[in-house]
């Protein structure tokens, strides 16, 4: 169009500050050097910190960190890694802005999804997420670190779903007919209608997610 024409042809400055300063967002997946080659995911410290001060410079304020607890693998460490890590990305903007950014942490959990390369990997267990979600917010306590996630009861029942063979379609039946509708909206999902289905059919959530094949 003529607007982005004319956008395009301004001063790369100008084009910066007259963009709305928004967040930036960085999907490191694991918090700990260590955890991230072992998922193939190739981003170092030194490019989210470069990257990170490049976007405070420019007047950026926000920074969004995406993690994934519960990988093949992890140790405590790896957890006090992605606090470590977003501590250190919030005081690089001290040196800029003269106080820490603002970091915002949203931590989901891992489910071993068919045709990725850990499909074969257990899952863990719901009590596992909720002393992980307790462990983090301890850590973030008194730092400039929000920390965010997932609802575990949903991962978990993802995790049935995608391991799943013919028996889970009794699940889903049971559970529609509990009254299970549009469970993708907060305001619809309910898991005691899925927790109910599961004991209708004797079916065993976590023979399906919980279970190494």
């Amino acid at each position: 169009s003529r607007a982005c024409a004319r956008t395009y042809r301004l001063p790369s400055g100008a084009l910066t500050s007259a963009v709305r300063k928004g967040g930036l967002t960085i999907a490191t997946e694991a918090g700990s050097e260590r955890l991230r080659q072992a998922i193939r995911k190739n981003i170092t410290e030194e490019d989210m910190f470069a990257g990170v001060r490049a976007a405070y410079e420019a007047g950026w304020k926000r920074v969004k960190v995406y993690f994934i607890a519960g990988l093949p693998g992890e140790t405590v460490e790896d957890l006090d890694a992605i606090i470590d890590l977003c501590k250190k990305l919030s005081y690089t903007g001290k040196a800029i802005m003269g106080q820490p950014g603002s970091i915002s942490a949203s931590v989901s959990w891992f489910v071993p999804k068919p045709h990725t390369p850990m499909q074969w990997s257990a899952m863990q267990s719901e009590s596992y997420f909720e002393q992980t979600k307790h462990y983090l917010r301890d850590r973030a306590q008194r730092t400039a670190v929000n920390v965010k996630f997932h609802w575990t009861d949903r991962s978990a029942l993802e995790g049935v779903l995608c391991r799943g063979d013919r028996r889970i379609a009794g699940v889903i039946e049971a559970a529609w007919r509990n009254g299970a509708r549009m469970d993708a909206w907060n305001e619809h999902f309910h898991y005691e209608y899925w927790q109910r289905a599961f004991e209708q059919t004797g079916i065993d959530p976590a023979f399906y997610a919980q279970r190494e094949f």
